[in-house]
């Protein structure tokens, strides 16, 4: 993760091989945000959000018998 005076910026690796990957915003435990991620390598959150935990991560395979998503990544968590 880089952070700049504005900006956290969060960069996946090459995951090509993955099929309907998208980007999973969380704060403080509610899902706020689906970002199709096939075709972007960086995720960007303001930090001038409302204040929270928010939780980036990469995910796969929505199960809508669970309403669940498959992490592919480590989830990056940040404090504003």
């Amino acid at each position: 993760m880089k952070e700049n005076s504005d900006l956290y910026t969060v960069t996946k690796s090459d995951n090509s091989e993955l099929e309907n990957i998208c980007w999973l915003i969380v704060k403080d435990g509610e899902i706020q945000k689906i970002v199709d991620a096939s075709e972007i390598n960086e995720f960007k959150l303001r930090k001038d959000v409302p204040e929270g935990v928010y939780t980036v991560l990469l995910c796969t395979d929505y199960d809508s018998t669970t309403h669940s998503y498959t992490q592919v990544s480590n989830a990056i968590e940040i404090i504003i």
